[in-house]
């Protein structure tokens, strides 16, 4: 019987959660429009996501490449096949 009486709270909750979610959407986009409007130009977002710079190869990392493409370029023969160093 006590289940029912939170269910009804539930959605009034959620149901103020979504409102005030679309509310400030609302208002940043209203915002950014506005700024658009009168500077006309649109403003950057910044990247939350930062580029990882790649490590140098190292000579393992090398080694292990070459021995894959000879594995793919194996056709039988050692026609194709790279010196593994």
């Amino acid at each position: 019987m006590t289940t029912y009486i939170y269910i009804p709270l539930i959605l009034v909750l959620l149901l103020l959660v979504c409102l005030t979610v679309w509310n400030m959407a609302y208002k940043f986009g209203f915002r950014d429009g506005q700024r658009t409007r009168r500077t006309n130009n649109i403003p950057e977002k910044k990247n939350p996501f930062k580029k990882v710079a790649e490590s140098p190869e190292t000579a393992e990392e090398r080694r292990f490449k070459t021995m894959l493409d000879n594995i793919e370029n194996y056709d039988g023969t050692s026609k194709n096949q790279k010196k593994v160093i």
